[in-house]
């Protein structure tokens, strides 16, 4: 009985770790966008679709299918691949939000999950950093930022929910749970002196 309910509570920590990776986090703030009408054309909301939500879904889920990797990559080397796909991808984004001409939101949007994603590809290559939390701190930060205060509470709340979901199945220790909310909070806000810094001059 026991061993049962071990196995009930870590799939429900799997499911919490699913639920509320990245591109799911994402896929939340391009929905929120496009209901407050900060997004409001159907381009700009296929370019974040692809860029930030399909490809960081499909092309981990792909590559980890084919190597035989658990989806979430516990193992910090095979992180690296995956990570690459995806960041070029956020970058690709961003330029395409820039030559679009798309309001300074979008273009922060697409600045922070570049530099987040960049930042974390490059501290991966030698410590194991929690992907999830940077994931969900940079656009708390994100909505903080531009005065969406119930939605960053809601991802704050969403934060130390999976946060403990990746300590118990083990999945991280809590020096990188904490990096990857320092990484989150930190370059998100950089980016957004950036764009909006950039301009007011």
């Amino acid at each position: 009985m026991v061993v049962s309910n071990n196995n009930d509570k870590t799939k429900v920590h799997e499911y919490v770790s699913a639920i509320f990776s990245a591109p799911f986090i994402a896929l939340y703030i391009l929905l929120r966008l496009t209901i407050d009408k900060t997004i409001d054309d159907l381009v700009t909301f296929t370019i974040l679709s692809i860029g930030l939500v399909i490809i960081p879904l499909v092309f981990p889920l792909f590559i980890a299918f084919r190597q035989g990797y658990e989806w979430d990559y516990p193992i910090r080397s095979t992180r690296i691949v995956p990570f690459s796909i995806v960041t070029i991808f956020y970058f690709i984004t961003l330029g395409l939000t820039i030559y679009f001409r798309c309001s300074n939101e979008i273009i922060f949007l697409a600045l922070s999950y570049s530099m987040n994603g960049l930042v974390s590809l490059l501290i991966s290559l030698k410590y194991k950093v929690s992907i999830h939390l940077v994931g969900i701190a940079g656009p708390m930060t994100y909505f903080y930022l531009l005065g969406y205060w119930i939605d960053a509470f809601i991802l704050c709340l969403i934060a130390f929910i999976t946060a403990y979901s990746r300590f118990y199945l083990r999945r991280h220790t809590m020096p990188q749970l904490v990096m990857g909310v320092i990484i989150g909070i930190i370059f998100t806000y950089i980016s957004y002196l950036i764009v909006y810094y950039y301009n007011s001059v």
